[in-house]
C-alpha cells in the first residue's frame, strides 16, 4: 500500500484536554425517536438516503450541510453521522424525510499515530486532545476537492500519516474515544492557514477569550452564531478558527 509523502511536521505535540460531546454508544445508533428528529446514525447507501437501515425517501427534504442550510443530498457521503427529520413508515424500513442535518464532530492535525493493531483492524490517533479510532472495516476515508494528492498515493487506514489535517465524523464511546465512521482528508500537511473546528464547555471567560478544557480560545474576530445573549460560561459551543503558533485557536466562529 502507498503511502502519503508528508513534508512536515508539526513543532509542537498538541495535547490538550477537550470536554467532548456526552459520550454515546460506539455503535452510534442514536435511532429512532429523540428530540425534533426520527433518526441519527451513519449514512450507509444512496439512492434516497439510508440510516439505521431505513430507506429515507428525499425528494421534499431539505439538508443542512457543515451549517450550511442550502446544501444538497450530493454533499453528503457515505459514514456521515447525520440526524433525520420526517417519518418512518410502518414497514419500518422506508421513510420520508423533510430535514437532513450533518456536522461533522472535530477537525484538525493527525498526531500520536499508532501502528494497527495486531489484528490489523483498528489504530489510532489524537486530534486535538481527542482519541480517535478508525476501522479497517467500517471508517469510511475520502479527500476533499482542494486536495491534490501526490501520484501513486492513497488516503485510507494505511496512509493516513502524522500532520494531516482530518475532519472526523462518528460517535464517542464512553471512554471519550471517538469512532470514527468517516476521516476527510482536508490538508495533506498542517499549516497555520489549516481549519480547525472543535466541540467543548466555555471556562475561564475574560471579554472575548476562553478555554475549552486546556485550549485558549481569542473569539476577539469571531461571528457569534446562535448565541443571542453573547458568550457565557457553561455553554456548549462548537468553535472553527486556527491555530497560530502559541497554540491558541483564532476563532472564526463560535456557534
Amino acid at each position: 500500500m502507498n503511502t502519503l509523502l508528508i513534508k512536515s511536521t508539526l513543532a509542537t505535540a498538541i495535547a490538550l484536554s477537550i470536554a467532548a460531546c456526552t459520550p454515546a454508544d460506539s455503535e452510534g445508533v442514536a435511532g429512532i425517536g429523540g428530540s425534533g428528529y426520527v433518526s441519527s446514525g451513519s449514512v450507509t447507501g444512496f439512492g434516497s438516503v439510508f440510516v439505521n437501515g431505513v430507506e429515507f425517501e428525499t425528494d421534499n427534504s431539505t439538508f443542512d450541510v457543515d451549517g450550511n442550510p442550502d446544501g444538497t443530498q450530493d454533499d453528503l457521503a457515505i459514514g456521515m453521522i447525520v440526524q433525520v427529520s420526517g417519518t418512518i413508515n410502518p414497514d419500518g424500513i422506508s421513510g420520508n424525510a423533510t430535514s437532513i442535518t450533518y456536522d461533522d464532530q472535530l477537525q484538525g492535525p493527525v498526531t500520536g499515530l499508532t501502528m494497527p493493531d495486531l489484528d490489523g483492524l483498528t489504530r489510532s490517533f489524537t486530534v486535538l486532545g481527542t482519541n480517535v479510532i478508525i476501522d479497517s472495516g467500517s471508517t469510511s476515508f475520502d479527500v476533499s476537492g482542494d486536495v491534490t494528492l501526490p501520484v501513486n498515493t492513497t488516503f485510507d487506514f494505511d496512509s493516513i500519516a502524522e500532520d494531516n489535517n482530518v475532519e472526523v465524523s462518528g460517535f464517542f464511546d464512553s471512554n471519550g474515544n471517538l469512532k470514527a465512521t468517516r476521516v476527510e482528508l482536508k490538508d495533506l500537511d498542517f499549516d497555520a492557514n489549516s481549519i480547525v473546528e472543535i466541540k467543548g464547555t466555555i471556562s475561564d471567560l475574560s471579554g472575548t477569550t476562553f478555554n475549552l478544557g486546556s485550549l485558549s480560545v481569542d473569539a476577539s474576530s469571531a461571528t457569534l452564531e446562535d448565541l443571542p445573549n453573547g458568550l457565557q460560561v457553561d455553554l456548549f459551543v462548537e468553535v472553527k478558527g486556527t491555530l497560530n503558533a502559541g497554540l491558541t485557536l483564532i476563532a472564526s466562529k463560535v456557534e
